[in-house]
């Protein structure tokens, strides 16, 4: 199933100025890994929900929409014909990651959980939502720039997670 789209998207991912594919910088791989899981969202909301005068509400409702994504997104991966990923583990490009992922990249876990967040934060708080948008761009363009995923893999984590955030915002409060 995937032979047809990873041909095309291999152009994309081709090792230019943009998405050189050497090791990338420590920063870029630390932003990167902070996200697995949904860590470094889930870190961000804890803050909210615990500082004094946070807002609890929001923070609950952001919680969800990253586990919703985490979860939503790790059952596409069970149900679609699986991915492989578009460099092996010893690559340039993946070598410094701390994680060796195998599993099938197809959706990315990451960006979902990163645009969960970003779209709840950008509810909320739209000028809030703007300002980090460059970490959660940071951590999604790290996934693509490590070759851990596919463009396509980013572009449906991503759909999950805002869709995911969508969902929790309209529930009642």
């Amino acid at each position: 199933m995937w032979e047809r789209v990873n041909r095309a998207e291999a152009a994309l991912i081709a090792d230019t100025r943009w998405l050189p594919a050497r090791q990338p910088n420590a920063a870029v791989i630390a932003v990167t890994t902070a996200g697995r899981g949904g860590v470094l969202w889930l870190l961000w909301i804890a803050v909210e929900a615990l500082r004094p005068g946070g807002d609890g509400g929001w923070a609950a409702r952001a919680a969800a929409a990253v586990g919703a994504a985490l979860v939503a997104s790790q059952l596409v991966k069970r149900l679609v014909p699986a991915r492989h990923r578009p460099e092996a583990p010893g690559g340039p490009a993946r070598r410094n990651l701390p994680e060796r992922p195998d599993s099938p990249s197809f959706p990315s876990s990451h960006a979902a959980t990163a645009a969960a967040f970003t779209t709840a934060l950008a509810l909320r708080d739209p000028r809030l939502g703007l300002l980090v948008t460059p970490l959660t761009a940071t951590a999604t363009y790290g996934r693509l720039r490590t070759r851990v995923h596919w463009p396509t893999d980013l572009a449906a984590g991503a759909s999950i997670g805002v869709a995911a955030a969508l969902a929790v915002h309209g529930l009642p409060r």
